[in-house]
């Protein structure tokens, strides 16, 4: 049965009373939440699949619900894409936009990794990692930090705000039918799809980039940046206006596994971490300037059929996670509730599995006074709940 066909409209009250114990099974249970302050009420609504309410004082929630249609959710242990050297030089000619190259490196690393390296006579680099990532850098991208136009602060992820800060839903110099093509394109060289219900496409128009360049207080975002060695700090060699020539779409997809989108967790305590699995393309009608890909293949599928666990019980763990639901502040909304295919580190396994998780992402408002004035933030929390075990797992999207 569809997941969506179970989902009706609610109203779920959780009182604070210790030693609580779920009795019951059904999609929406009433249920009892330990150690969280005052009532839980959230209401989900089948026909426009919102969910709205609060799981405590500092958490409200106002959410889209995403779920895949169709799915059998199984669990894999999983390992980086693998790209052959016939793969690389395919994407390379792609990439090269006419250039030569100039230098292309194979090599092994300490783990016996193939790592490729290739560079072109316009400044361009290409690098490839048989652990499933590909960075493909311009001289554009690197004179413009287009990241900073569009993430700020928040971990790899578009800010909630882009919406007004780029309003236009596409360029006026380049349609976004064409560059959907050329990413298709780029996808079918690097053998990966990817989904089609998780996709952030932002159009970075002339008029409101060098309206936010102009504003920012950032000094690498007014143009090239060199260091002055004598005094160590960054200083603004020559500044770089928008104008309609420089115009891109910034888009960031996610990669599909069996007709989901496939996400990852942060390991904590680990530096290497567990890789987003994501394709991140600046691009604009001078061609590609920036892809970012981090993708990821089944080794073994050890898990089949899982049971997915209700979506109460996944807002249960959220509210009843005191370092989630009490320790990032005040002035928080879960905005977005998912059931997506993650990457996860199993500490039993010792490996990155694949399994079917709840994804809550949660932003906090905050505000700071600052010489007198006022201003806001909104950072972005990503948590995880196993759709099996409906526990939550640590970290968020690196």
């Amino acid at each position: 049965m569809k997941l969506y066909k179970k989902i009706k409209k609610f109203s779920m009250v959780i009182f604070c009373i210790s030693m609580a114990i779920l009795s019951s099974c059904s999609l929406y249970p009433e249920g009892r939440i330990d150690n969280i302050e005052g009532k839980a009420e959230v209401q989900v609504d089948s026909e426009t699949k919102n969910a709205t309410g609060v799981l405590n004082d500092s958490m409200a929630v106002d959410a889209k619900i995403s779920v895949p249609n169709g799915v059998t959710w199984n669990a894999y242990t999983v390992k980086g894409r693998e790209f052959t050297e016939e793969e690389v030089k395919k994407i390379a000619d792609y990439l090269s936009n006419g250039s030569n190259i100039t230098d292309y490196e194979a090599r092994q690393d300490h783990n016996g990794a193939m790592v490729y390296g290739i560079d072109f006579d316009n400044n361009s680099h290409i690098g490839i990692r048989s652990d499933g990532s590909v960075s493909f850098t311009t001289q554009e991208k690197q004179d413009r930090k287009f990241e900073l136009y569009i993430l700020g602060g928040t971990s790899g992820l578009v800010r909630p705000d882009y919406r007004e800060l780029y309003p236009l839903d596409e360029l006026e110099s380049y349609s976004k039918e064409e560059a959907l093509k050329e990413v298709e394109t780029l996808c079918q060289l690097m053998n990966i799809k990817i989904s089609e219900t998780s996709q952030t496409i932002v159009a970075l128009d002339k008029v409101n980039a060098e309206k936010v360049r102009q504003e920012s207080s950032n000094v690498m975002i007014k143009g090239k940046v060199e260091v002055d060695r004598d005094k160590e700090e960054p200083y603004v060699e020559e500044e770089i206006p928008w104008t309609e020539e420089n115009e891109v779409y910034y888009m960031q997809f996610l990669i599909d596994f069996e007709g989901a989108p496939c996400v990852s967790v942060g390991r904590n305590g680990d530096d290497r971490g567990t890789k987003q699995s994501s394709l991140t393309i600046v691009i604009g009608k001078q061609g590609l300037i920036s892809v970012r890909l981090n993708a990821y293949e089944p080794i073994e599928q050890y898990k089949t059929d899982i049971q997915i666990c209700d979506m109460s019980k996944a807002l249960e763990a959220l509210a009843a996670d005191y370092h989630y639901a009490e320790g990032i502040g005040q002035n928080n909304k879960v905005d977005s509730i998912e059931l997506r295919y993650a990457v996860v580190y199993d500490n039993d396994k010792r490996f990155d599995c694949l399994r079917p998780c709840w994804i809550f992402r949660i932003i906090n408002t905050s505000t700071k006074v600052k010489e007198g004035k006022e201003y806001i933030n909104n950072s972005i929390k990503v948590v995880y709940v196993d759709a099996q075990t409906g526990k939550t797992y640590a970290g968020g999207l690196k």
